[in-house]
């Protein structure tokens, strides 16, 4: 006993399983909305009276009883259970049953993913929930725990969940960041990293994330990051019944892409839905949609074997995740947030112009801390590997519509291209939605997202070369054209004209122009006028102000010693008053020597990429 002991001192592993499914789209077990639609579920059929608990202390070597789980469709039957003593105070105040099972080929199998939260049962007594085992075991041995600790979920007090980016650990990306699109090449596998259960060092995790419909690309990032990916589907028209011993999952994405944590019922008293046996991340107050789930086979690893399981429709949700186990309630609704996903391809050159097409993908996403950006990002991702591909060279062009609770719609675009164009395009779309949900300022509702993708094997960037004034000597007022050499990639260079007005007052003196994309022209900006928004909202405007790749930006600038003081701009002041500033300290103010007198912009229909810097002297104004 002393050496199972110490094999389990080290250890609090859950078992469950994780199905992530791709379904045709159109084809959801889920209907998109901010809080999904309910399947009508009937009611406990001749709910019994609370099945005594067997103590803890009851527990007795040697005592044999029985377990339910389901081990194919959805009727639960039974394995038997012999206990083979009690490992104590494991964690504080907690200790677990262990127990050898057998029946149901768990001889060969061992202890099978997907049998957390299985009932265990001792003379007709309820003693807890199969919770945790041991990967390359030879015997199905289990850890249980004790149902006391799981029945006290259901008096705890009702909290809402925490929303903060305080409670996840997140690290927000920067305004710059967001600007350039540039993010570290491992975010997302970082962030997936956080889906998978906290265990203590040198355990292996329970939990069985599979998948279907999934290219190679997704896969390999999945397994990378979670461990082994196995297939696995949905069943819109499941039996809807849950009871002690069916399957049932938690629901962390629905529609026509499925993520769901699948586990097993230990006990329903009327609405009341006890599972798991231990908790997923250990969240405390969670609001994730619940459903029932069907068996299709058990499949046996040297390692860990499995459930293959099929979800069903949303009947309810979960509002608590500790390490006792996971408190339900049939009925409840969860809130999630849509996201529509919509990818349209463009054919080659050469190819025929009716092979363009769109795909369209509609997705809820449970709103869970640190967790909704990054299922958001694989969602895009997976879109992108169904429409067309995901990895190799092309173009990309991405538009992010953000609905937010109370607030103006915030409405980003970006490009990328190259071999990296997909990820990219994820990780920007996972970096808008973690700087929205996890300020530090307030907390901000996501309503809604979508977001377009537009591929393109050939290249449409467009690079600027030049730009020739019509006149460098110049007045106030006067209108100067501006002749821009623009090359394609791998092609010709072409000119375009593009008029600018100077403002009426300007000085005499050196003007500049600063010519370039829109976010090229956008850094130069903050380079000159760096901004330090004082809160969420302010932020939110500086995003705004930010243009597009396929915007073409003229900014006019002035030599013009001034400071920035705490994020504003004060342009052209005396030099007394600098003096003033600048002896306060060097974080008070900083110093700049351009300022901006005018900005002018054009859309164009093709992404465009570079800068230049044209120099005017203004002349006095005509008398």
């Amino acid at each position: 006993m002393k050496k199972l002991k110490s094999s389990i001192a080290g250890l609090a592993l859950a078992f469950g399983a994780v199905t992530m499914a791709a379904a045709a789209p159109g084809a959801r077990a889920t209907q998109p909305a901010g809080t999904p639609a309910l399947a009508a579920v009937p009611p406990a059929a001749d709910a019994p009276a609370e099945i005594p608990a067997l103590q803890i202390d009851a527990i007795q070597r040697g005592d044999r009883g029985y377990g339910l789980s389901v081990f194919a469709g959805t009727d639960p039957v039974r394995f038997d259970v012999e206990i083979l003593g009690v490992v104590r105070n494991l964690h504080p105040d907690t200790s677990f049953i262990l127990a050898r099972l057998s029946g149901q080929g768990l001889e060969d199998s061992g202890v099978v993913a997907g049998m957390s939260g299985s009932p265990v049962f001792v003379d007709d007594r309820l003693a807890g929930a199969v919770a945790f085992s041991w990967s390359f075991a030879s015997d199905a041995v289990a850890g249980i725990t004790p149902i006391g600790a799981m029945r006290d979920l259901t008096r705890l007090p009702a909290v809402p969940p925490a929303r903060l980016v305080a409670s996840t650990g997140a690290e927000l990306p920067t305004i710059e960041q967001l600007l350039h699109g540039v993010f570290p090449e491992d975010l997302l596998d970082q962030r997936l990293q956080a889906l998978a259960p906290r265990v203590v060092t040198g355990a292996a995790s329970g939990l069985q994330w599979t998948a279907a419909g999934f290219g190679d690309a997704t896969l390999g990032r999945l397994e990378r990051a979670l461990g082994q990916v196995t297939p696995s589907g949905s069943s819109p028209d499941l039996d809807l019944d849950l009871r002690a011993g069916s399957a049932v999952a938690g629901v962390l994405v629905g529609g026509d892409l499925q993520l769901t944590l699948t586990g097993t019922v230990t006990e329903r008293r009327n609405d009341d839905i006890l599972a798991f046996g231990h908790s997923y991340l250990g969240l405390g107050p969670i609001d994730l949609p619940m459903a029932p789930a069907e068996v299709i086979t058990v499949v046996s690893s040297r390692a860990t074997s499995f459930k293959l399981a099929n979800v069903g429709p949303v009947v309810g949700a979960f509002s608590e995740d500790r390490l006792a186990g996971m408190l339900g309630k049939v009925g409840r609704r969860a809130r999630t947030i849509p996201v529509e996903i919509r990818v349209a391809t463009t054919p080659a050159s050469g190819a025929d112009a009716a092979s363009e097409a769109e795909r369209r993908f509609e997705l809820e996403v449970a709103e869970i801390p640190l967790q909704t950006p990054t299922l958001a990002a694989v969602g895009v991702l997976e879109a992108m590997g169904v429409a067309r591909h995901q990895s190799g060279n092309q173009d990309l062009a991405v538009e992010a519509r953000l609905q937010l609770k109370g607030l103006e719609p915030l409405h980003l675009e970006r490009h990328f291209a190259g071999s990296s164009a997909a990820i990219n395009a994820a990780l920007y779309v996972l970096s808008v939605m973690s700087f929205v949900m996890h300020n530090e300022s307030e907390h901000v509702e996501i309503e809604r997202l979508e977001v377009d993708l537009r591929q393109s094997a050939d290249p449409r960037t467009v690079s600027l070369l030049a730009a020739h004034p019509s006149e460098r000597r110049v007045r106030p007022g006067a209108d100067v054209d501006l002749r821009l050499a623009l090359r394609r990639y791998r092609g010709e260079t072409f000119h375009r004209t593009v008029s600018v007005k100077l403002p009426a007052d300007l000085p005499t003196g050196p003007y500049f122009l600063f010519v370039g994309d829109g976010p090229s022209i956008d850094a130069a900006r903050l380079q000159m006028e760096p901004s330090q928004p004082d809160s969420f909202r302010e932020s939110l405007e500086l995003l705004r102000s930010f243009h597009r790749p396929s915007d073409l930006v003229v900014l006019g600038v002035l030599p013009s010693p001034g400071l920035v003081v705490d994020g504003k701009t004060l342009p052209r002041l005396p030099g007394s008053v600098r003096s003033i500033w600048s002896a306060s300290g060097p974080l008070s103010a900083k110093p700049i020597g351009l300022a901006i007198r005018a900005q002018h912009a054009e859309a164009l229909d093709f992404p465009l990429t570079g800068g230049v810097r044209v120099d005017l002297q203004v002349l006095p104004p005509r008398s």
